[in-house]
């Protein structure tokens, strides 16, 4: 399997940005734009946190709160787990697992980097088995 830093060349740049004192419906109007399930919280470039189609669901509709008065900043996650660039994917997987979470920023000491997501690692394992399977059948 990949490591991190090999999975993140593979990624297409992502615009999925948005400042803390952005309202969840300019977050939420932005995942959907992008067509990404996650925005990365930055406020002058610096990584603040995640904020999740999810964290949208559980924390704005289920509190009663108003998606185009609620900002950002009230709602990120800050707490993820991150990983280096030299991780590898099975480490990845297994915070994920422990986490519970779906994403995992990405550092190189204090750079933020980019961001992982179990659907990278699920679309690199499955390109990994169908090239395996082929020469598996070439060879036979």
């Amino acid at each position: 399997m990949k490591n991190v830093k090999e999975l993140l060349a593979t990624q297409s740049a992502k615009f999925n940005f948005i400042s803390s004192k952005a309202t969840v419906l300019e977050a939420l109007v932005l995942m959907k734009v992008a067509n990404v399930s996650y925005i990365i919280v930055r406020d002058d470039d610096q990584y603040k946190g995640i904020v999740c189609e999810k964290d949208c669901l559980h924390k704005i509709t289920l509190n009663g709160l108003k998606p185009e008065k609620t900002l950002v900043k009230d709602i990120l996650i800050k707490d993820f787990p991150i990983v280096s660039p030299d991780d590898s994917t099975e480490h990845c997987l297994e915070l994920m697992n422990s986490f519970q979470v779906l994403y995992l920023p990405v550092f190189n000491g204090h750079q933020f980097l980019g961001v992982i997501s179990v659907y990278d690692i699920l679309k690199e394992t499955a390109e990994e088995q169908h090239i395996k399977h082929k020469q598996d059948y070439t060879y036979a």
